[in-house]
């Protein structure tokens, strides 16, 4: 109760602030820029109830009609489960979309939980460690058709200073300090009328990354195809996913389920395997003033090869959503959602912008 109720003091907080962020907005013929700062709160099953400082920038510093806002978000956090966590991304949008660039800079001191590898983990397995984790990944995409996009991808994964706090250590050898680089190429084709709140159109994205890790090197593919359809206000989308790894890749860069994106009310990283795939919908209506609500629902997969795929264990997971419209120029919303997986999974999520 005492945490809804800090939960509840928060939001209407950020309500008042989004309700006036106006004032924030600087606009001319040429240029555009917003910014939205508000207390940062909410709670997932990986951090518990989290604390802190958030701001959302909206730009675009070209007066060209086909040039999409631009959007950077940044967010310091405290959570309860005694986690830190900075956080800084960014899409941006060169004049005219003839270049485009994402990317994000996370560091962290992070205790968390593992369960081994594979779809059918026990419980049991559960094992409480800590590290320093920094994380730095970033795309410079040139447009070579309409919001179409190809270039290089480069990431840096390090985790550090590992360290066991809980549970059955003795069985996992994999868990142990290591970082990795990687190169790659992405091709996008981003059809969507608004990045952090599409309505209409549609997303389609193909990475194919090369990780090396102590000398070694493996693969990571992924696939990410998503479509929009808006009717009177009504706002209904599809997602399909897959991410595999190929090769021998150190326990926090296998395919992670779960989490705030991929399948909303499971731990990110409860289960986790060289293949991931799932598929999400979402439908979203007007409620009253700012306020809106969410229906989202799917099924996802985790397994160890393409040959070993099967139906067996697919994993359900659904949920309802309040929105909220915190930016009017921009159409930007505060999302919470509540999502129910299988054998007692759920999950509570805050956020800016929607899960796809």
């Amino acid at each position: 109760m005492r945490i809804m109720c800090i939960i509840m003091h928060l939001l209407f907080v950020t309500v008042l602030q989004a309700a006036g962020n106006k004032d924030t907005v600087k606009e001319d013929s040429v240029k555009k820029f917003g910014i939205l700062p508000v207390p940062a709160f909410g709670y997932t099953p990986e951090t518990g109830v989290s604390y802190g400082a958030f701001s959302l920038f909206t730009f675009k510093f070209y007066p060209d009609s086909t040039t999409r806002t631009s959007s950077a978000k940044t967010s310091l956090e405290f959570t309860t489960k005694k986690q830190i966590i900075f956080e800084a991304s960014w899409n941006y949008f060169f004049n005219n979309e003839n270049w485009f660039s994402r990317g994000t800079i996370q560091l962290s001191k992070y205790p968390d939980l593992y369960y081994g590898i594979g779809e059918s983990t026990p419980d049991s397995n559960e094992t409480k460690f800590r590290s320093n984790r920094s994380v730095f990944e970033i795309d410079f995409l040139k447009r070579i058709a309409e919001k179409t996009f190809i270039g290089p991808t480069v990431r840096y994964k390090n985790y550090g200073r590992i360290e066991y706090i809980e549970g059955n250590h003795g069985i996992f050898t994999d868990l142990h300090t290591s970082h990795i680089f990687a190169i790659g190429a992405t091709v996008i084709s981003d059809r969507r009328n608004n990045i952090l709140n599409p309505q209409i159109g549609s997303y389609g994205e193909l990475s194919l990354v090369f990780n090396n890790l102590d000398g070694r090197w493996y693969q990571y593919f992924k696939i990410d195809l998503r479509k929009y359809y808006t009717f009177s206000a009504h706002t209904f989308s599809v997602r399909l996913l897959n991410e595999s790894v190929t090769g021998n890749p150190p326990f926090y860069d296998h395919a992670l389920f779960g989490g705030d994106k991929n399948s909303r009310g499971y731990y990110y990283g409860r289960f986790r395997d060289k293949n991931f795939l799932t598929v999400q919908s979402e439908y979203r209506s007007p409620l009253w003033w700012r306020f809106g609500l969410a229906l989202f629902g799917g099924l996802s997969k985790i397994y160890p090869s393409i040959e070993n795929i099967s139906a067996d264990n697919l994993k359900s997971n659904y949920g309802v959503g309040l929105r909220i419209l915190t930016d009017t120029r921009e159409n930007i919303n505060l999302r919470l959602d509540y999502a129910i997986g299988q054998n007692d999974q759920d999950g509570f999520y805050v956020y800016f912008g929607e899960s796809f």
